[in-house]
């Protein structure tokens, strides 16, 4: 896979042209991580960043006393990432391999000159950085909701927005409506369209096929399924209505990941 292509289906990179990717590529290298490798160790300084091209890695943090606190998973298409690529302190996170797996990577030096010369990448990250500490300040604020850690937005606190998102999270699959969800919360679906709206920048329905076309991304990208299997499989009951709003969503026809994916195989074997 070229990682231009991989780029182009990715924000922030998407937003730039052809040519600008060629050149960002052009910074990265593919390189083979062995399992139980560290690629960020927490206390350390971070010398790369990058992409995770298949694999699988944990995140962790040791607390006061060494134990590991586990933090998540960076998966197929994941970033590589700490706060300390843009501040240059150490680590706050460890980052290992869990198996054998292949990465696109670049030093931080490279990365840093990379978003200094393309502003939309440095308002990206910048912006993404500032949440992270945003959020990190809030849980310890008076009204943080214990038992309750999303790590999307610090509004995620909310018990009516909490309860909808697991409720899409959980059945975007299934034949879900406004209705259904709103049922969730206990709100009327014009109140509960109108508050959704407000703290997510996204209709319900906008949110919903976005969800549903993140999960067939995947399905179709490392899964081996075509674009109709991929529709049907996350909720769509109309191929073409999902090609049209993966379209809108992503600037291009289903196709165009088919083709990314058939590559990659093809490449593999």
């Amino acid at each position: 896979m070229k990682i231009c292509r991989l780029f182009s289906n990715l924000d922030p990179y998407r937003q730039l042209d052809p040519e600008q990717l060629a050149a960002i590529s052009r910074t990265y290298r593919k390189t083979s991580i062995p399992a139980g490798a560290f690629l960020i160790r927490q206390g350390q300084p971070v010398s790369r960043i990058g992409f995770i091209l298949s694999g699988t890695a944990k995140v962790t943090v040791y607390d006061h006393v060494g134990d590991e606190l586990p933090c998540g998973h960076l998966n197929d298409g994941d970033l590589l990432f700490d706060i300390a690529v843009l501040t240059g302190d150490h680590a706050s996170s460890n980052v290992v391999s869990l198996k054998a797996s292949t990465w696109f990577l670049q030093s931080r030096e490279s990365f840093l000159h990379t978003i200094d010369r393309y502003r939309p990448l440095k308002d990206y990250f910048y912006k993404k950085t500032a949440m992270g500490v945003r959020w990190g300040h809030e849980i310890f604020c008076k009204d943080f909701m214990p038992g309750f850690c999303d790590d999307r937005c610090a509004t995620y606190r909310l018990p009516f927005l909490r309860k909808a998102l697991q409720f899409i999270h959980g059945n975007y699959q299934q034949q879900i409506t406004l209705e259904m969800v709103a049922r969730e919360t206990a709100m009327s679906k014009y109140h509960f369209s109108r508050l959704f709206k407000q703290h997510m920048g996204l209709s319900f329905k906008q949110y919903l096929n976005r969800q549903r076309i993140e999960a067939a991304k995947s399905l179709i990208a490392t899964s081996g399924y075509n674009i109709t299997e991929a529709s049907f499989a996350v909720g769509f009951n109309d191929a073409s209505y999902f090609s049209r709003v993966f379209r809108e969503i992503e600037g291009g026809p289903p196709k165009r990941l088919l083709s990314l994916s058939d590559s990659t195989v093809s490449k593999a074997g």
